[in-house]
């Protein structure tokens, strides 16, 4: 997952503000996610961390441990997908699973004390357009995170790379 700062507080309290290159997963300003870094980022107390990806079981797959370690430290947490992961399923029609990994989403965000939003996408149709980047910007905007976990920009899937992108351009907007 790509961390975003939003704010020069916690930049200065990690030493510098990383600069694009400096972001890799699993990395915040070229530094190890660990329990002690996540303290250290609990010192300001009041921190927002927004977790956007594209579908359902992405947040829990890439930055759960993380999530949850934010939450037990004091953070606000606000999970939200672009999709209700209506493709998740081979068997099922697209609202039925989208209604089940909504639920299966919520209660994931439950268990950590988070909240939840769907931005209401459909799979494979997240596209970098004015409409989506409104509905992201206006997530962000409400969220007000001073962190923000999304997508790695360069991914396996479209999905996650457009959301990377909106994700990015929203936090800056």
């Amino acid at each position: 997952a790509l961390p975003i700062w939003r704010e020069r507080r916690v930049g200065n309290l990690l030493g510098k503000r990383p600069a694009e290159g400096d972001l890799r997963p699993g990395e915040i300003a070229g530094r190890r996610i660990t329990a002690s870094l996540l303290s250290q980022l609990q010192m300001d107390s009041g921190l927002n961390v927004l977790a956007l990806f594209a579908h359902p079981d992405d947040a829990e797959f890439l930055v759960a441990g993380t999530l949850a370690l934010l939450s037990e430290a004091g953070a606000a947490i606000h999970i939200a997908t672009m999709t209700a992961g209506d493709c998740g399923s081979g068997v099922l029609p697209a609202d039925k699973i989208s209604r089940v990994r909504i639920r299966e989403a919520e209660n994931s965000a439950q268990l950590i004390g988070a909240s939840y939003t769907c931005l209401g996408e459909k799979d494979l149709r997240i596209f970098y357009e004015g409409r989506a980047l409104g509905k992201v910007t206006e997530l962000v905007r409400r969220c007000d995170p001073a962190l923000v976990f999304t997508h790695f920009p360069h991914d396996y899937m479209v999905d996650h790379e457009t959301t990377s992108r909106l994700c990015q351009t929203a936090c800056f907007g």
